[in-house]
């Protein structure tokens, strides 16, 4: 689960597979000492003097054991158990033991180690081993866990694929629980994959079988996963329903952890519909259960959802402590996620009210977190091939090793032997020049493909470089007409509304800055930074004229992203040449409409229109060129040769019914990417 405040509204995206992932939750500390007294128990039973005297089968439950408890305290040690359990089943050559011992040590891999690499090995051997003894429920079972791993891995292809396997093999035995099971986990993967439509068809068959084979537990979970998906989509209605009925089986059931998933989710529904004291209620209920079975990622989360009801209520104290107290908690855990959200929560709290030092100290923590989560990634996934690498070079070794002692085994004679090498050496030589001929081949092709690779790079930086060498030419013309607004502002006005100037300046100085280094931004960050400028320019021109910023209600503006700063010269444009002609108040509208796999762009004033504009223009003095335009065309230009796209723009000349100018019209179509 993740919790983002972008602006003052908050945005939480809600997965269903939150339930899985915190299924397998532990209270180390109520269970330490009973633990530790089992382990003595065994321990000395499994190296007693007479421990001879016990049976293959009574030591490999022990091992057993010892493997299921230590997965808690030290999931290497349990491994360890587990292996010396698997080689009693071995000796005992019992398939479908050594398959199960198989799948517990992938489960340790994948639950307690997170090297999925690992868990896949130990998977993809029980697999065969169950093949092997037409075990299909294990066969199932293996399955599942290969889907449910790379499902984790981001592979959601290989996913689907295992657990429609798994989805056949329980049909044809009919087993309606591994259904069940396996529409549940499909459903996981499309909701991964953000479709949510497919996921939600799917959770509904897992409800009704669940339901078919009265299996309450099944029946909460598939409610819980169909509630948070109505989320995802908005029909918070609907989702309440389902959370509420999810919520009375698991109490039913005292599944603490679950009741307490329920509770955030039904709390942050509240909080969307505005809702904040019944969001509380459910943020602190959820919160006393954490803390009941000391969970603390719950409890870090639970702050932050508290945390982010304050900072709806305005009420800035609180909410700042609660963030904090939820960042210590993350800290100790080493919960990088969780911490990258709540860093970027106190980014937002400090720049709504104000705080723009602080905000910025935020962002930028929020920033490097974010950077070494990506950098961490990319290490393990380096790590990950070179231990692929070395493990084929073993095994080539091996095989290498077995060919040599086969051959020194065999018994030939000398003239066999003779002849024999003879044959191998023709044999060697054709086979050399053969491999020389493919290899000069590959290497020449090769050759080829690099070099066109190389040419198509270059030609992609350049793109690249020229559309940043555009901007820079953009934000120094937009920065340098605000300075003009400023300078005339401070000369016609006096000192407090110059100082309020400067001030909204200042916050719209930093949005270029940060906004120039990318190549997309959120279109709400546009927009803000397009707002801001308006402002400035409406007090430069003591109210000259009123705007209006619409925006479809089907475009997400925190996740939709759009080249920055495209819109700003349409508007300048307006004002200066359009607006500031007119005898009369003006008004610019600004709106966004979602066409497609663009955005339309409408920049309208009611001004004095394009004509008269120009005539006025070359009766003024001033000899200022503007760029802004013509360097939006050309990142227009790129864009559209990079995108292999038609985005336009086009100015269209309004008229009232006599045909008289009645202002301009701008339209841009833009690209967007969605985060």
């Amino acid at each position: 689960m993740r919790i983002i405040l972008l602006s003052n509204k908050i945005i939480t995206l809600v997965s269903p597979l939150f339930l899985i992932l915190f299924l397998i939750i532990f209270d180390t500390d109520n269970c330490r000492s009973q633990s530790e007294n089992i382990i003595d128990s065994l321990t000395k039973m499994i190296n007693s003097a007479d421990k001879n005297l016990l049976s293959i089968d009574k030591r490999e439950e022990i091992y057993n054991q010892l493997a299921d408890i230590y997965k808690v305290v030290s999931p290497e040690k349990s491994i360890e158990f587990y292996n010396k359990s698997l080689e009693i089943a071995k000796e005992q050559n019992d398939l479908q033991k050594q398959a199960k011992i198989l799948k517990d040590i992938g489960s340790v891999y994948l639950l307690k180690l997170i090297n999925y690499n690992k868990a896949l090995e130990f998977y993809n051997k029980s697999l065969n081993i169950s093949i092997k003894a037409n075990d299909k429920n294990a066969m199932a079972a293996c399955y599942n866990n290969i889907g449910v791993t790379y499902n984790r891995m981001g592979q959601y292809e290989k996913a689907i694929e295992n657990q429609l396997f798994q989805l056949k093999i329980n049909e044809e035995s009919g087993n309606k629980k591994g259904i069940a099971i396996s529409n549940s986990n499909i459903g996981n993967i499309y909701n991964s994959l953000s479709e949510n439509n497919k996921a939600l068809e799917y959770y509904l068959n897992s409800l009704k079988i669940s339901n078919e084979i009265s299996d309450t537990n099944a029946i909460a979970n598939a409610l819980i996963n169909i509630g948070v998906i109505y989320q995802e989509i908005d029909s918070n209605d609907l989702a309440l329903e389902y959370h509420y009925q999810a919520l009375k089986l698991k109490r039913i059931s005292n599944d603490k952890i679950n009741v307490a998933n329920t509770l955030s989710n039904i709390g942050l529904i509240y909080l969307k519909f505005k809702q904040v004291e019944q969001a509380y209620e459910n943020f602190s209920q959820a919160l006393d259960i954490y803390k009941e079975i000391k969970f603390n990622y719950g409890i870090s989360l639970s702050m932050l959802n508290i945390a982010s009801v304050y900072a709806e209520q305005k009420q800035i104290i609180k909410a700042k402590a609660s963030f904090f107290d939820a960042l210590k908690i993350a800290k100790e855990i080493e919960a990088k996620p969780l911490i990258q959200n709540i860093y970027y929560n106190l980014f937002v709290l400090f720049q709504d009210n104000k705080f723009y030092k602080e905000a910025l100290d935020y962002r930028i923590l929020y920033s490097l977190v974010k950077d070494s989560l990506y950098t961490t990634e990319i290490h393990k996934q380096i790590a990950e091939l070179q231990t692929k690498y070395e493990t084929e070079k073993k095994e080539n070794e091996i095989n290498n090793l077995t060919k040599e002692k086969e051959i020194r085994g065999l018994k030939i004679s000398q003239q066999e032997l003779k002849i024999t090498q003879q044959r191998i050496q023709t044999y060697s030589l054709i086979f050399l020049l053969f491999l020389l001929g493919v290899s000069a081949y590959l290497l020449f092709a090769r050759y080829k493909l690099r070099q066109k690779n190389f040419q198509n790079e270059l030609e992609k930086n350049n793109l690249i470089i020229e559309q940043k060498l555009l901007r820079t030419q953009m934000n120094p013309h937009f920065i340098f007409n605000s300075l003009n607004s400023i300078q005339s502002f401070i000369s016609e006005n006096e000192a407090f509304l110059a100082e309020s100037y400067l001030s909204k300046f200042a916050l719209l100085m930093r949005n270029i800055l940060d906004n120039s280094r990318m190549e997309f931004i959120p279109i709400e960050d546009d927009i803000s930074t397009l707002r801001l400028y308006m402002e400035l320019e409406k007090l430069r021109f003591n109210n000259k004229f009123d705007f209006n910023i619409i925006v479809d209600p089907k475009i997400v503006t925190d996740f939709t992203l759009i080249p920055p700063m495209l819109i700003q010269p349409f508007v300048e444009n307006a004002i200066l040449h359009g607006i500031m002609y007119k005898e009369t108040k003006g008004t610019i509208d600004v709106i966004f409409k979602l066409m497609y796999n663009t955005i339309r762009c409408i920049i309208k004033d009611d001004g004095v229109g394009r004509e008269i504009a120009m005539e006025k223009k070359k009766k003024n003095s001033s000899k200022r060129k503007s760029l802004g335009l013509q360097v939006t065309k050309e990142r227009l230009e790129l864009l559209n040769e990079k995108r292999k796209t038609s985005i336009s723009i086009k100015i269209i000349d309004l008229k009232d019914e006599t045909g008289k100018a009645a202002g301009t019209q701008a339209e841009i179509l833009i690209p967007f990417e969605e985060s």
